[in-house]
């Protein structure tokens, strides 16, 4: 049962007349320019693993895949009047024929900060048997969120997320261990990420992870900040709504190292107008995810 908490996919008709050689473009005008975000198809293997649909440039819909083409994970987004994601309902269908399904629901204060996660989980669709786990989020601490978490059958935790002069969330902090998460930020872009685990005195494990980004090439749409602008312009909401330090960018990542090896490696293709439309990943076995992007107007 633990291992399934951790795992949590419109038709459009077009009536369309019979076109003749007068429905043409005129010359001289352009055809326009499709920016907003519809899909994100995801490919490993040459088989799609996850879609991801957008309105308005925010996700509206999201699902997992399987081999043959059964759909396991079905995610569907809500917001708010400000466009601020306030729900989520998640169904998952494992591969015993059990289900397991969450609704969430997130609140925010009068500026616009995250101060509850309530998820409300059930199993094999017992609606008599409703586990919830919740978290709130406290501003008290100058540039420091604390969030206590607890969830049903366990003590509370407290962690604390920790915000640097831009309001991002560089370091996150736990009080009942000496783990730690610590980040840093060059003109907008998340640089490296530091994991340090205290296993015993003796035992530290310190994970660094690296990232270098394209400069040059002028970044279009909306395809960086899907992760982010679910959360309107507090920054650290996307942070603490994902218990992680800020993961912003704000150019294309070029590739990421762990502990001085680099792990993956990202290729780019453009449209005309400049949007990405493909990014693919490869790591030392070569091409391992595919993203393609498609737009409207």
């Amino acid at each position: 049962m633990k291992n399934k908490l951790l795992l949590f996919a419109f038709i459009t008709a077009f009536l369309m007349a019979c076109s003749s050689d007068d429905e043409t473009t005129p010359v001289g005008v352009e055809d326009p320019v499709l920016t907003d975000l519809k899909e994100i198809n995801s490919y490993t293997d040459g088989n799609e693993m996850e879609n991801r649909k957008f309105e308005n440039n925010l996700l509206r819909e999201r699902y997992f895949i399987r081999e043959n083409g059964d759909v396991y994970f079905e995610d569907i987004y809500s917001y708010n009047a400000q466009n601020l994601l306030i729900g989520r309902n998640v169904n998952v269908q494992y591969e015993d024929g059990s289900t397991a399904s969450v609704n969430q629901v997130v609140s925010y204060d009068s500026l616009g900060r995250i101060i509850k996660i309530v998820d409300n989980q059930t199993f094999d669709g017992n609606t008599d048997n409703i586990q919830t786990n919740f978290t709130d989020f406290d501003y008290s601490m100058p540039n420091t969120i604390v969030a206590t978490s607890v969830t049903a059958g366990l003590s509370p935790s407290v962690t604390k997320y920790h915000l640097n002069s831009e309001g991002l969330v560089y370091m996150k902090t736990y009080d009942n261990s000496q783990h730690t998460v610590e980040a840093t930020f060059t003109n907008g872009n998340i640089v490296t990420v530091s994991r340090t685990t205290y296993n015993s005195p003796t035992d530290i494990l310190i994970s660094t992870t690296s990232n270098l980004y394209d400069l040059q090439t002028e970044v279009k749409g909306e395809y960086l900040k899907i992760a982010t602008n679910q959360f309107g312009t507090v920054k650290a909401n996307a942070a603490i709504y994902k218990s992680d330090v800020s993961s912003n960018s704000s150019n294309y990542i070029l590739n990421s190292q762990m502990n001085g090896n680099t792990d993956t490696t990202y290729e780019y293709q453009f449209n005309s107008a400049g949007y990405p439309t493909n990014v693919k990943l490869f790591d030392t076995n070569g091409l391992y995810l595919e993203h393609q992007i498609i737009y409207q107007l």
